[in-house]
């Protein structure tokens, strides 16, 4: 039966440079699972949203239900088809703009959408294009298909539309090289957020004090997140810097707040778990001190190892330990010799 030991007997000093040690260990592996992390969230983030087609298909077609972008496409189509004949339409641009605002609505026009969206994925991801566009081959096709009946006065200038750019982007070297290393930070990004979630585990294994270690997990963890949210802010506005005033400029701000809004989601969640683990680990400690749990040490339950007989005899006097007193006779068992009595005079 395990009783609490009056006096703990080991020798101050003999293990406190272990316990420093491993509890700096796990310090040290609770940084490297915060830096891990920051480049975790947005690498994986990519590898889920930009690097997988029907991912990506699925952003730019939720792209469509924003009104800025619906009237920048019908605005690419009004003029691709009024500059064919501009002196003879100049009065019908106002149909042929609410043609144009009919096919872009149409369910025809969306699945187009998806397919030429997943076409300029490839161009993307192609470090040799410099000049990223998305292209309808057919748009006098893709009318008929939206509208079902063209009107008859607009019938030969729509249905020989032709081939019509709807979105055109240039990027630069920078983005071309990243485009060339894309599928490789992709998986990267796998494999660092799984050497976080080790670093973290190891670090709470390692440490002395877990409650602590605990704490620093979380604000850790948290403090990597707003990290993440404080880039994603700078790169978002550094990327409509680069943007010319106006509809582009809205439209690059919808685009890049659809394909990041889940990286912004999952830092904020991440902040929300930090906050919440450091929170619990510092009340249940406060708990722990309050109550004297963990206070009382017990015999047979510690597992340090013993100091060794050099060690001993290198510490001062008062300081060596003491020797353990014998324990008290069992119940049952036969007593020792008894001293005579004097004689009684």
């Amino acid at each position: 039966m395990l009783r609490p030991a009056a006096e703990p007997q080991a020798a101050p000093g003999l293990h406190a440079g272990g316990g420093r040690g491993r509890q700096s260990l796990a310090l040290l592996l609770v940084a490297i699972g915060a830096a891990l992390l920051l480049l975790a969230l947005p690498l994986d983030h990519g590898r889920r949203n930009l690097l997988d087609r029907d991912a990506f298909a699925d952003h730019a077609t939720a792209v469509l239900s924003r009104g800025d972008v619906r009237h920048q496409l019908e605005a690419e189509i009004t003029d691709a088809i009024v500059a064919r004949a501009p002196g003879a339409l100049a009065g019908a641009r106002p149909r042929i703009r609410s043609i144009a605002a009919t096919v872009v609505a149409s369910p025809a026009f969306r699945r187009t959408w998806r397919t030429l969206v997943r076409r300029a994925q490839t161009q993307v991801l192609d470090p040799q294009r410099q000049r990223i566009t998305i292209t309808v081959d057919d748009l006098g096709a893709l009318i008929a298909r939206a509208l079902g009946q063209i009107p008859t006065d607009l019938a030969p200038l729509l249905r020989d539309a032709g081939q019509v750019e709807l979105v055109s982007w240039d990027r630069g070297a920078d983005g071309a090289r990243l485009a060339d290393r894309a599928e490789q930070l992709g998986r990267l990004g796998l494999a660092l957020l799984v050497l976080a979630l080790a670093s973290f585990a190891a670090a709470l294994v390692l440490a002395q004090r877990r409650g602590r270690t605990a704490v620093a997990v979380g604000v850790a963890a948290a403090a990597a997140s707003v990290a993440v949210l404080v880039a994603e802010r700078v790169g978002r506005a550094a990327a409509l810097d680069r943007t010319a005033p106006g509809s582009d400029r809205q439209i690059a701000a919808t685009v890049w707040d659809e394909l990041l809004g889940g990286l912004r989601t999952t830092a904020v969640a991440v902040l929300i778990a930090g906050i919440a683990l450091a929170l619990v680990a510092r009340l249940v400690g406060r708990g722990a001190t309050r109550t004297g749990g963990g206070a009382v040490p017990w015999t047979g339950v510690d597992t340090r190892p013993a100091p060794s007989p050099a060690a001993v005899e290198r510490l001062p006097a008062q300081r060596r330990p003491r020797p353990a007193p014998p324990p008290p006779p069992r119940s049952g068992q036969a007593p020792g010799p008894r001293r005579p009595r004097p004689p009684v005079r």
